[in-house]
């Protein structure tokens, strides 16, 4: 009597999958919706600093 292997899945594989569904959700390719997180995350975090910092993070952007 064999015992059914369950399938080991690892964390990028679990965050793949997720990804997956919700490309198709949006119907967007997943390239894409990182891209748009990332961008997010940028902005909230952007936006959490005074406007000094923020003055100085765009110039220092811009000179690049």
């Amino acid at each position: 009597m064999q015992m059914k292997q369950k399938k080991q899945y690892t964390l990028s594989d679990k965050i793949a999958e997720k990804l997956d569904l919700v490309a198709r959700l949006y119907d967007k390719p997943p390239e894409e919706l990182i891209d748009e997180a990332v961008e997010a995350m940028y902005a909230a975090t952007y936006k959490s600093y005074s406007k000094p910092i923020r003055e100085q993070m765009t110039r220092e952007a811009l000179s690049k």
